[in-house]
């Protein structure tokens, strides 16, 4: 799998035949943490405090997870800071950005993907499976 087992469930493609279970249960974060003293300027700690609840509330930031999100806040910073100052950030910094975007689900196409399971919604297309055809 190439996403985490969990934003497969909530996007409704996970597939039994390539499931390896849920793995480790990491605790989700339930209340927005106070930003790091570490964050590198007041543009990091306003990111911080505009995606943190965002992230809370959907359930994809973990206290694992803290860290890694800490870098994209920081990152997110700097480039703000750096546009704001009109200067040009290199690519490297900004594709470091875009994939730690991509790993919290604030990409559009990442965004697209991540839709809630609906475990109780039949699937129309039952009937045409090769299992149900077998069994007429």
């Amino acid at each position: 799998m190439t996403k985490p087992r969990h934003l497969h469930v909530l996007a409704g493609t996970l597939r039994p035949s390539r499931d390896r279970g849920p793995g480790i249960a990491l605790p989700l974060v339930t209340a927005t943490p106070p930003a790091p003293n570490w964050l590198p300027s007041i543009r990091a700690v306003e990111q911080w405090n505009l995606l943190a609840p965002e992230l809370i509330e959907h359930g994809l930031l973990t206290s694992a997870s803290l860290m890694s999100f800490g870098q994209l806040c920081a990152l997110g910073g700097t480039l703000a800071d750096m546009w704001a100052s009109h200067k040009v950030p290199t690519g490297h910094l900004i594709a470091q950005h875009t994939a730690l975007c991509v790993q919290f689900g604030l990409m559009p196409l990442a965004q697209s993907k991540l839709h809630p399971a609906t475990p109780d919604k039949p699937n129309r297309f039952a009937p045409h499976s090769l299992k149900t055809r077998a069994r007429r």
